[in-house]
């Protein structure tokens, strides 16, 4: 049994240097379908334009050693290995290499290779770590996108007061204008993640003769990255550390001296930093080609938070934590673009009874660049599985 190498992912942009443990590629590899194992697939390979029938093509099980090569005839004939994945990946020295999904009534293929526009030197596929096999699109539950989206938020807080030990303030409010952005980037069985959102919105306070008593600024990023394990053909998981960064600015500032007014008595009247650092839970699903489903847990179990202008020091610490949830759906319309619905709860939870909770519900578009590029969409038409066996 191969021995776990540990990994360092660095996101330098804001000095988060998480450690994580990974195993070799494709370690989880594995037919998830009892049907396909043992399936024997015989088929032929030509040439798309010419129909020249090509001769010692690579014909290769994805994730395993499994490989076969095309006769002097063109034809071929594998036979699934239970340890291996439930795709095809086809390679031949001057053309295009394409992947086929492989379904139980899956018995003959007919391949096409389109000549490549650039010339490539042949070889073996790899059962593993191949560059090819890394930077080939193939479609699965998590895969690279990158979104922006409309998100309405619902605010309920209470803020402990500074004087008064176990009094504080409760205040609440909506946003209807908010604009998020997020991104993933996969490399295969590792991913990178971040999300950032900014909005202002009128807080109403509690017994306050004033409405709305402030506006709030927010600004947040979470940025992380970890390791992907593929549980089933259509699940896969996600395992990682994540960054916090969040801003709390309220707009009760003097004009003349530019410094937060005290004027709620409560830690919500001075400007805040929250950092921390996380574990998060990922999970994607394939309902079927067209739709997917995501979602997600990140616990930070310690936050630092410093309130600017609190003492005279001019800076206070506080600590809590926070839980971040999430789940969205997404419907793909054409290839590698989809529309996307979602929802996400923050809370922040500690000292003293301090709670801070939002509800986000968000709708906008996400893309996947490398499906969108890739030519994997043609290769669709370039296979043609017969279902009946002969």
């Amino acid at each position: 049994m191969k021995k776990k190498v540990i990994y360092t992912l660095l996101i330098a942009s804001l000095g988060l240097i998480p450690t994580n443990a990974f195993m070799p590629n494709n370690a989880f590899a594995k037919i998830s379908n009892s049907k396909l194992i043992n399936l024997k697939i015989t088929g032929s390979v030509i040439d798309a334009q010419t129909n020249t029938k090509l001769k010692n093509a690579y014909i290769k099980q994805y994730g395993s050693l499994n490989t076969v090569i095309s006769d002097e005839n063109g034809n071929f004939q594998i036979i699934l290995d239970k340890l291996g994945d439930s795709q095809l990946v086809i390679n031949k020295e001057g053309y295009e290499t394409i992947q086929i999904n492989i379904t139980p009534t899956t018995s003959n293929l007919n391949v096409q290779l389109y000549p490549s526009l650039i010339s490539s030197k042949g070889y073996m596929p790899q059962a593993h770590s191949d560059t090819t096999d890394i930077m080939r699109y193939v479609a699965k539950p998590l895969s690279s996108e990158f979104t922006a989206a409309y998100q309405l938020r619902q605010q309920a807080s209470f803020y402990p007061s500074i004087k008064s030990e176990g009094k504080g303030i409760s205040s609440s409010g909506l946003a209807l204008n908010e604009i998020v952005f997020g991104g993933k980037i996969r490399f295969d069985d590792l991913m990178g993640v971040v999300d950032i959102f900014r909005s202002r919105y009128p807080v109403d306070v509690e017994n306050f003769p004033y409405s709305p008593a402030y506006h709030l600024d927010i600004t947040q990023f979470q940025v992380g990255g970890g390791k992907i394990f593929k549980y089933t053909d259509n699940i896969d998981l996600y395992a990682g550390l994540t960054y916090l960064l969040h801003f709390n600015n309220t707009d009760n500032r003097d004009n003349r001296e530019n410094k937060p007014i005290p004027y709620t008595n409560s830690f919500m009247d001075f400007p805040q930093t929250r950092q921390a650092l996380g574990v998060t839970g990922m999970f994607g699903y394939f309902f079927n080609d067209f739709i997917k489903f995501n979602g997600g847990a990140t616990l930070y179990p310690v936050v630092f938070t410093s309130f600017d202008g609190l003492s005279s020091d001019n800076t206070t610490i506080g600590y809590h934590g926070m839980l971040d949830l999430n789940v969205n759906v997404k419907a793909e319309t054409i290839p590698g673009v989809y529309i996307t619905a979602g929802y996400r709860n923050n809370l922040f939870f500690g000292f003293s009874g301090f709670i801070d909770e939002s509800n986000l519900l968000n709708f906008g578009v996400s893309l996947d660049p490398f499906k969108m590029s890739s030519s994997t969409t043609k290769s669709d038409k370039q296979v043609s599985p017969s279902d009946s066996k002969k």
